[in-house]
């Protein structure tokens, strides 16, 4: 079975030889045999004693001097997101813990990106990988160019994040090496998943797919990550999105939403809170009005009503000022309404949101913002 399995990752590889190569780009896969990559995965599902772990091994314990092995997962290596070569058979220590695989394919010489991943035996087309790493070595030409790579929460969340880096304006022709977003927070969020996914002996399936708030904190990276070779741009560099935030809760743009904290930090965030006098929703510095603390931040002035805006897409700059929170600019609004523009000003960056929806809860909105601290424009 083994000398079966490794037949078909070189074949595999044999006949991924049109194909263009990167885990987004760099070398491509050689139309002769002219290079080769071979490569190691040590896929590990978490912390040592933690709760995740791959599902019992398919191979009896007591074969003396046989690796235990797995078929309830794929492994995968990948050349410009096509699988170029796979294994239905993973080895699996004995405490359940990793599983490794081994795979090559006929490359062009020189740099060569590419991915490996781990997903279910059952998956398909639009299943998510279990775990991912995207690395890059050089191939000498004639040669075989090796590595081993651990695939773990962290590679998968960088994993994650870099190809929707690699969807931005700029950033198609940039490599791994050229992602530099921070994914501490991302890695987190995944290994919290796959605490629950990789709890049992029973695999994960075909459905498996990133929960909202993996996938959300992904795109806040990819979108946030600079792009080399963009910092002299004179346009804006925008950040977009949708964003849900919660009752008491406040938003710092770099950082994800999160509990309004008991005393300011260095960035005011913008906060979905009550007005203490009238009871009405409002978006803004709860500092100024449900938690004062006799410091400066009381008075951080960070959204502003744009009446002249029928949407998000009419602002072209941001506001020249704000208060503190969204029914200070008198006599109106009276109170948040969906389809209501707004600008704001949170950490020395200038952005606007259109409301979408709110309630007791909670409140929804479409937002823009420039990553370049102080430029207010916002088109």
């Amino acid at each position: 079975m083994r000398k079966f399995s490794a037949l078909c990752l070189v074949v595999a590889g044999f006949f991924a030889s049109l194909i263009l190569s990167g885990c987004g780009g760099g070398s491509g896969v050689a139309s002769a045999k002219d290079g080769i990559l071979s490569v190691t995965a040590n896929a590990v599902a978490g912390p040592t004693g933690g709760p995740a772990g791959f599902a019992l091994s398919r191979r009896a314990a007591g074969e003396e001097g046989v690796p235990r092995t797995t078929a309830q997962y794929v492994g995968r290596l990948l050349i410009n997101e096509s699988a170029v070569a796979w294994t239905p058979t993973l080895t699996i220590d004995a405490a359940q813990n990793q599983v490794s695989f081994s795979a090559m394919a006929p490359v062009i010489p020189g740099p060569v990106e590419f991915a490996l991943d781990i997903r279910p035996a059952s998956s398909t087309a639009t299943t998510g990988s279990l775990l991912k790493g995207c690395f890059r070595i050089t191939v000498p030409d004639g040669g075989m160019g090796s590595a081993t790579a651990t695939l773990d929460a962290s590679s998968t969340a960088r994993a994650m994040a870099y190809d929707l880096w690699k969807k931005r304006t700029g950033a198609a022709q940039k490599t791994i090496d050229d992602f530099s977003g921070d994914v501490s927070v991302l890695a987190g969020l995944v290994q919290t998943q796959l605490n629950a996914d990789l709890a049992s002996t029973t695999p994960p399936t075909a459905a498996f797919a990133w929960g909202s708030a993996v996938t959300r904190e992904a795109s806040r990276v990819a979108d946030l990550a600079p792009i080399p070779g963009q910092e002299t741009s004179h346009g804006p560099d925008l950040a977009t999105g949708n964003l849900e935030l919660s009752f008491n809760w406040e938003w710092r743009l770099t950082t994800p939403p999160d509990n309004v904290p008991s005393s300011p930090g260095e960035v005011i965030g913008l906060a979905y809170f009550k007005l203490p006098t009238s009871g009405k929703p409002t978006l803004g510095n709860s500092f100024a009005h449900i938690h004062p603390t006799g410091t400066a931040a009381d008075q951080t002035n960070i959204i502003a009503w744009i009446p002249e805006a029928a949407s998000l897409d009419d602002v072209a700059t941001a506001p020249g000022s704000f208060g503190t929170e969204a029914l200070a600019r008198f006599p109106l609004p009276t109170e948040l309404e969906e389809g209501q523009v707004y600008g704001f000003l949170v950490g020395g960056r200038y952005g606007a949101l259109q409301i979408t929806s709110f309630y007791t809860t909670g409140i929804t909105f479409r937002y823009k913002y420039n990553r370049r601290v102080g430029d207010p424009t916002l088109r």
